[in-house]
């Protein structure tokens, strides 16, 4: 990971921890700054993204959707 990319992960996890009830895993830091930084290089690399995928996780993680 790019150190760019940690940061941001930090960033996110303050505010989901501010925003959530819940308990986080400290496995997040590792799980979400290795989203991040996937997407990031597929928006670096103009990949388009799939927004059928999209309205499922609306659906399945809605609390979630709705921090993000």
């Amino acid at each position: 990971f790019s150190l760019e990319d940690i940061l941001l992960a930090e960033k996110a996890i303050s505010y989901i921890k501010q925003k959530s009830k819940d308990v986080l895993s400290d496995s997040i830091y590792v799980t979400l700054t290795d989203h991040i930084s996937i997407m990031l290089e597929r928006i670096r690399k103009g990949c388009d993204f799939d927004y059928t995928s999209l309205l499922n996780i609306k659906q399945l993680y809605h609390e979630e959707f709705k921090i993000a």
